[in-house]
């Protein structure tokens, strides 16, 4: 003999405790990650450099030019007698130390990004175990074409050839507790996804350490005051090149915190499976049946 049940409803269950062992995340799909109205605002405490070395170099060239030029009369070519060049002289390097220099706060930098998208993003999310979400209610629960239990049964001394209740209520029913080996599925679509209002709180930076901090600036051609005597003249050329260099860079106290006024996912696919489900303590407080046949 077996029970079956076309058609049941569970207007409330509420069950105190449930725990999930593992949930396994498959490889996530992002269309489109889009930030919108983005503040980050950031700031440093005290900078040292240590040991700083400053080194000048300097490169002298004469550039000179020599010419005769003597006039003949109508008809015949003017006699010229010129030349130039450029008369390498040394280069002259000359070093500054500065030792240890210490600059106090430097000033605040805060920007503003209005929209910043990320297409086709992929993530691989780690499994979350020993997940407790306490208790859970649920409402309106509906099962249909319950038939139990699968071999049928018998009852001693009691025959009937069948049975048939129609608008059968149980009042409430308890259940102490239900475990759930595995959960599979095969892909959960979202097709939009939006997070308004994000404030990251504040992080701080104890220390920041930079080493061998090294710089060359662009050359820097400059000429004195030439000397031109007619047959002669020359002017001197000087090429600057200055190098910076400091053994350590160390910022300290450093804050950044960040707002961001919405994250819109587009199109996300997330792959789950749930294993080791445990509900303890299911009470149904009303399960209305309307119809039960017994055969």
């Amino acid at each position: 003999m077996k029970i079956a049940v076309p058609e049941s409803k569970i207007a409330r269950s509420r069950v105190e405790q449930v725990s999930v062992g593992e949930i396994r995340i498959g490889a996530v799909h992002v269309d489109q990650l889009l930030l919108s109205n983005v503040h980050v605002q950031t700031s440093t405490g005290l900078a040292q450099m240590r040991n700083v070395r400053l080194s000048l170099t300097l490169a002298f060239a004469l550039q000179w030019r020599v010419g005769v030029k003597i006039s003949m009369p109508d008809g015949i070519r003017d006699v010229d007698f010129s030349d130039s060049g450029t008369l390498d002289l040394g280069t002259l390097t000359l070093g500054i130390g500065f030792g240890n220099l210490t600059l106090p706060g430097l000033a605040n930098l805060a920007f503003d990004i209005p929209s910043l998208p990320v297409n086709n993003l992929a993530a691989v999310i780690g499994p979350i175990k020993n997940l407790n979400l306490g208790a859970v209610l649920a409402e309106q629960i509906r099962a249909q074409n319950l038939v139990t239990p699968n071999n049928g049964f018998t009852i001693g001394g009691l025959g009937f050839g069948g049975l048939n209740v129609s608008g059968l209520g149980i009042p409430n029913a308890t259940v102490g507790n239900a475990t759930v080996a595995r959960v599979t599925g095969g892909a959960l679509p979202i097709p939009a996804l939006k997070i308004p209002n994000i404030s990251l709180p504040q992080a701080s930076i104890p220390t920041v350490r930079t080493q061998n901090v090294d710089t060359t600036a662009n050359p820097i051609v400059s000429q004195l005051p030439g000397v031109d005597i007619g047959l002669l003249a020359a002017t001197l050329k000087v090429t600057t090149t200055a190098k910076f260099h400091l053994d350590e860079l160390r910022l300290s106290n450093i804050k950044a915190s960040a707002a961001i006024g919405e994250i819109a996912l587009t199109n996300v696919v997330l792959p789950y499976e749930v294993l080791g489900v445990t509900l303890s303590q299911i009470g149904i407080e009303t399960l209305e049946i309307p119809q039960v046949e017994v055969n």
